[in-house]
């Protein structure tokens, strides 16, 4: 397939939510495709071939393990890009994952992410503390580990729907409890915790790719300074 044809197949599908309209996308896409330095289009081509793998492979099977754990491995595809001679297995992959939220994620996209994934109050530790960047991290990486350690996929889930109606035609908002045994501060030893999940797929979705997004933007001006 040409890129041509790419830019305007599913490759624009994928990324025109993204932007205010189709041309602006395909405009963006362009440009970094036209760029000498291959990081823009890798940037970009890694994203979604990522993204959209694990949605492939994790459609239909029940939970979204699969899906978050092709998140992670798409963050840490990014920073490898920039140091491809680096050894992967001294990196530490929970404080990449918190970086590249604390870092590529919006403001408001990480107040989403506080709002929807907060600790459940049938959790030990109550409402009391409220998670942070680090702890959506934590999490991320232990849905990552079960799955790629212990073939677990099916048991952390985001709701698909945000609102749903009830038998008198009033909405209400769709929240889905989660337990995960892991580490929540660095202090703890492994203990298990519950979580009450807010947030859809499609907006923890959303944030990958604005999160992704945001760092190709910081690469090429980055680019664009070096002489």
């Amino acid at each position: 397939m040409s890129d041509t044809q790419l830019l305007r197949g599913s490759f624009l599908d994928f990324y025109e939510p993204y932007f205010t309209n189709r041309q602006t996308a395909q405009s963006f896409i362009e440009s970094c495709y036209a760029r000498e330095n291959p990081l823009p289009r890798r940037i970009l081509n890694y994203t979604e071939r990522l993204i959209r793998l694990g949605e492939e492979a994790g459609g239909g099977r029940g939970g979204h393990g699969i899906q978050v754990t092709h998140f992670v491995i798409c963050i840490e595809s990014l920073f490898h890009l920039l140091n491809p001679d680096e050894n992967v297995e001294s990196v530490n992959r929970l404080g990449r994952i918190k970086y590249f939220f604390e870092e590529y994620t919006s403001k408001q996209d990480k107040n989403l992410l506080r709002k929807g994934v907060a600790r459940s109050i049938a959790d030990s530790r109550g409402l009391d503390g409220s998670l942070d960047m680090e702890h959506i991290a934590r999490i991320f990486c232990e849905v990552r580990n079960k799955y790629i350690h212990e073939g677990v996929f099916y048991e952390f889930s985001f709701p698909t729907d945000e609102k749903e109606m009830d038998e008198e035609g009033v909405s209400y908002e769709v929240s889905l409890l989660n337990d995960l045994v892991l580490k929540e501060y660095r202090k703890d030893s492994k203990e298990r915790r519950l979580y009450r999940i807010t947030i859809t797929y499609r907006e923890i979705r959303d944030i990958m790719v604005r999160s992704c997004l945001c760092f190709l933007d910081k690469q090429i001006k980055i680019l664009d300074q070096t002489p």
